[in-house]
């Protein structure tokens, strides 16, 4: 499954529900690079699926956390 829409997804789901408790999701990918969180970031920032948030990369984990 393409990440993007996985986490796009999610988020949506999340959105739906105003105050659901999820703050963070990590997920492994094996080839995760900066790259896939520039792409991420993006996605998220353009469809306005999170207002304040944060996505990292450390090895093959990807991070995101809002709140």
């Amino acid at each position: 499954m393409d990440i993007e829409l996985f986490v796009r997804l999610i988020l949506m789901q999340i959105m739906i529900k105003s105050n659901h408790p999820l703050r963070l999701l990590c997920f492994y990918v094996a080839a995760a690079d900066d790259e896939m969180v520039q792409k991420l970031e993006k996605m998220i920032n353009i469809e306005n699926l999170l207002v304040d948030f944060i996505v990292k990369r450390v090895m093959n984990e990807i991070y995101l956390q809002w709140k």
